[in-house]
């Protein structure tokens, strides 16, 4: 069955007139052959993407990346340059903390205020009226100039008038950020309810387990362009594996001008460690598939073998042990293990060798990650050599479940 859509844009772009002074404005009017004073500043990109009903789609991205520009097309507060929308319902929307809020009306006529502008009549807004001033509980303040409200206070109003106007379309955009943990609470509790009676939810947060946990699907946008539009989980750990990458190439930055310092610095007399007697390298690694193709992508419940090659070069009589250690793309650590631990004997090498290492049924649910290899001593302490990160890795599945790894589990409902 064809589900119902209850947004869709295509190609949206929203392009902005920068001038470097007021007066440009004016010069670039009257130019008699249009000389150019401004910049463009495309603020939304070919944006493309549909919204189905009883859906909840979540936007995420960085400060800037168009979030609000988007949300502002699509309740009509701008117009788009280019390319096309269609909204079909009543929306409901929370761009702006007080945004449709007179400061200087009490809380109680803001709320008929804000139902006038939302064409609720007064009539049926006083029948909703005591679930209103419930939801909010704001006690007293309710007769009270809004303008003496508390940020927290005024979303407790706000969100109270937009989850009760029955909307066909809920938008909003990182409004919950102001409210305590016992109000989100409430509100997410609220998004499931009217979600459940076939409402749309946009909801705009910097929180990706707010998107990932009450989200089906969701839009990543950076610098006005879409990203990835998928399922949440998905989407979220790009937008997570982007935003670890530029966290570790700034420090990256920091410590390559912090090592030149360091070298400045550095004794010229001083003298380098001799090298020992044997060397031990790891040379090669790869995840394969049971059928032993090499993979970077996979579904939760496949069977994968990681598998790395040594080397031993020089006069080596030790016996040697092998570990793996598995990690999340943001260096959140998993689980590991070594031979020793699995009760493999020590091994004596030769000059090369290979080392393999099948997980049957991997339980990870979406997500990027990595993996790290070395060679030990035999009793699996001392490290000789290790490689990470290698074989960086991506997995999908199907919600059906969220978290980190998906429990073998069945049910008894009594």
């Amino acid at each position: 069955m064809t589900r119902e859509i209850a947004i869709q844009a295509s190609k949206l772009s929203k392009t902005y007139r920068l001038f470097a002074e007021p007066v440009d404005r004016l010069k670039e009017a009257l130019h008699p052959f249009r000389k150019k004073y401004h910049t463009d500043f495309n603020a939304l990109s070919d944006v493309t993407f549909d919204v189905y009903k009883g859906e909840t789609l979540g936007i995420i991205g960085k400060n800037g990346a168009g979030k609000s520009t988007l949300l502002k097309i699509l309740t009509g507060v701008l117009t788009p340059s280019s390319g096309s929308y269609s909204v079909r319902g009543r929306i409901s929307s929370l761009l702006e903390l007080g945004t449709g809020f007179n400061p200087e009306l009490s809380g109680l006529e803001n709320v008929f205020f804000n139902g006038m502008l939302l064409n609720i009549s007064k009539e049926e807004l006083d029948t909703k009226l005591s679930s209103i001033l419930a939801f909010a509980d704001i006690g007293d303040f309710i007769y009270q100039p809004v303008k003496v409200y508390s940020s927290g206070m005024f979303a407790r109003l706000a969100f109270s008038v937009a989850f009760h106007v029955d909307p066909d379309i809920l938008i909003v955009d990182e409004a919950l950020s102001v409210g305590d943990m016992v109000f989100q609470k409430k509100c997410f509790d609220k998004f499931h309810e009217i979600r459940s009676k076939g409402s749309t939810i946009l909801f705009v947060s910097h929180d990706p387990f707010q998107v990932k946990g009450y989200c089906q699907r969701a839009l990543y946008l950076k610098n006005g362009e879409v990203v990835i539009f998928g399922s949440s989980s998905e989407v979220v750990d790009s937008y997570s594996y982007d935003q670890e990458s530029e966290i570790r190439a700034k420090a990256s930055k920091a410590k390559q001008i912090s090592d030149i310092s360091a070298e400045i610095q550095e004794d010229k007399n001083a003298v380098s460690e001799s090298s020992n007697n044997h060397h031990i390298s790891i040379t090669h690694a790869r995840l394969v598939n049971l059928q032993g193709e090499e993979v970077s992508e996979i579904k939760t419940g496949d069977s994968i073998v990681l598998c790395f090659n040594y080397k031993v070069v020089g006069d080596f009589q030790g016996k040697l042990s092998f570990v793996f250690n598995l990690y999340k793309h943001n260096d959140f650590y998993i689980c590991g293990a070594t031979s020793v631990m699995d009760k493999i004997p020590a091994h004596a090498p030769g000059e090369v060798g290979e080392v393999r290492v099948m997980f049957k049924k991997l339980p990870l649910l979406a997500g990027k990650y990595k993996w790290r290899c070395a060679v030990n001593d035999e009793e699996g302490l001392g490290i000789y050599t290790e490689a990470v990160p290698v074989c960086e890795f991506s997995i999908k599945d199907n919600f059906e479940a969220v978290g980190l790894i998906d429990l073998n589990r069945s049910w008894e409902i009594i």
